[in-house]
């Protein structure tokens, strides 16, 4: 907005002159002279800052109490303004915050342990424990089609067993509780289960099971769900007297199957080699 010199003329009448005097003296003004003449091109803000700078320059360094200057209704409407564009500025927000402290969020969740399901485990164990005994139980995924488990005959003989290696009770049969199969996610939680269950057997038959190593417990754990460990009694006699390597030797005396079947021998080797692995340990 500019303002003609005639019109600044008309403004500075509106003030008192005891106000214009009081602002004269403050600024040790003895000639009005001083105080910028305005252009044409001139606004009234730019106006304003150059009379401002002027009069600061002569300001005496104490402290002087300015009266406010007062204007009357009248006087405000009738000064001649122009309309200002204002121009709207959209605010965006500052979305980098918001997105770092989600990154650290999502971060702090990738880098937590995982909690098991299971008393029995912690972290990620449960499922090293599920994905080892899929492969044993049934890795050919027998009795499994289009997304469904069907019970199958067992390998040696008696009720069928479903999915990863559970031998259907004769209660289950009865009921006819795997009569129109389950989903590979109901086969998940059955395992599950059945891991419990091998859990809670062997810390029966093996004092301190829990101070043990992982490896030895997983595979000992891995045999007791196959019941080939419990059909041992002097392996686990030995395993308590803490005998290891005498108890690898023993684990697999006298076993036919061992001989003759590939996926016992595999099985059994691998409690066999933990077993004679902690031995080791603790000779060291």
């Amino acid at each position: 907005m500019n303002i003609t010199p005639e019109e600044m003329e008309k403004l500075m009448k509106l003030f008192p002159q005891e106000d214009l005097d009081k602002i004269m003296e403050m600024a040790e003004i003895e000639d009005e002279g001083v105080i910028p003449v305005p252009s044409k091109s001139m606004s009234t803000e730019q106006y304003a800052k150059s009379r401002e700078a002027s009069m600061f320059e002569r300001m005496p360094l104490e402290e002087t109490e300015v009266e406010s200057i007062p204007l009357d209704e009248e006087d405000i409407e009738n000064f001649p303004l122009e309309e200002v564009e204002v121009e709207e500025v959209e605010d965006e927000g500052d979305e980098s915050l918001d997105i770092i402290m989600y990154s650290d969020f999502i971060e702090g969740e990738e880098e937590s342990e995982e909690e098991s399901s299971s008393q029995y485990y912690s972290g990620d164990e449960e499922n090293s424990q599920i994905e080892i005994l899929k492969e044993l139980e049934n890795g050919v995924k027998k009795g499994f089609k289009n997304g469904i488990w069907k019970p199958h005959a067992s390998y040696e003989g008696g009720n069928d067993t479903v999915a990863y290696g559970h031998k259907i009770t004769d209660e289950e049969r009865d009921a006819g509780t795997f009569d129109d199969g389950i989903t590979d996610e109901e086969a998940v939680e059955l395992l599950k289960k059945d891991i419990d269950e091998a859990n809670r057997k062997i810390r029966v038959e093996i004092n301190d099971f829990d101070s043990f190593p992982y490896y030895l417990r997983q595979e000992l754990v891995n045999s007791t769900y196959r019941n080939l460990l419990n059909k041992s009694p002097d392996t686990l006699t030995l395993i308590n007297k803490g005998d290891f390597e005498g108890a690898a030797v023993e684990f697999i005396n006298k076993v036919d199957n061992y001989k003759t079947n590939t996926g016992i021998r595999d099985r059994m080797d691998r409690v066999v080699d933990a077993l004679n692995r902690y031995a080791q340990e603790l000779d060291d």
